[in-house]
Parts: C-alpha cells; sequence; structure tokens
C-alpha cells in the first residue's frame, strides 16, 4: 500500500467539504498533486468504509468531474433516497436500456 501523506488527507478533507468538483477547479487547487496516482491510494484507504473518489464526463457540458460515492448498497444508502425500491429498479432497467440501445447504435455506426 502507497504511503498516505498529508496531500492525500488534504485532498481527502477536500472531497468532504466540497462533495462534486470539476477537474479543472480540481487540478488549479492543487497543481502539485498527481491526481490519478493521490486518488488511487486514497481509494484504497477508503474501500474499508465502503467509498470511493468517482470520476464521470458530464454530458451537459463534456467536463470532467470528481465526487466521493458511497460503494455500498446498504439500508443506510437506500435511505438516502426519496425513490422507492420498485422505482430504482425502473430507472436501472431504463439506464440499461439506453446503454444497450446506444452501444448497439455505435456498433453500427462502426461497421459502416
Amino acid at each position: 500500500m502507497a504511503e498516505y501523506t498529508d496531500d492525500h488527507r488534504l485532498l481527502l478533507q477536500f472531497f468532504f467539504s466540497h462533495k462534486v468538483v470539476r477537474a479543472d477547479k480540481l487540478g488549479s487547487t492543487f497543481p502539485d498533486i498527481d491526481m490519478t496516482a493521490t486518488i488511487a491510494t486514497i481509494n484504497e484507504r477508503l474501500q474499508c468504509v465502503y467509498m470511493d473518489i468517482k470520476s464521470v464526463v458530464y454530458d451537459e457540458d463534456g467536463q470532467l468531474y470528481y465526487g466521493i460515492v458511497n460503494s455500498k448498497n446498504d439500508v443506510l444508502a437506500q435511505k438516502a433516497t426519496p425513490f422507492s425500491p420498485h422505482e430504482i429498479e425502473l430507472f436501472k432497467a431504463i439506464v440499461r436500456a439506453i446503454a444497450l440501445q446506444q452501444w448497439r447504435g455505435a456498433a453500427t455506426a462502426h461497421r459502416a
């Protein structure tokens, strides 16, 4: 396991206070930190409390965002949403159908 330094602690505290942050803001706030390696080390330490720092490209603006997320699907996490289990399953099914349709469309376009 990699050494855990004050840079790791500072970055983790930043995520706890900001929740979600754009990658360019993260880079300008912490210009001397290798984000990929630092986040990987933090994620190793966060596994025991079922949390992760994840990144995603937001479709609306095309920007990369980082956020801290719960990675455990337990009763506490389920109570954090106003949606019923049936509504969540419906949402997951819709997302899967959209993703599968886009994947098939991309595969068809790629073959052409």
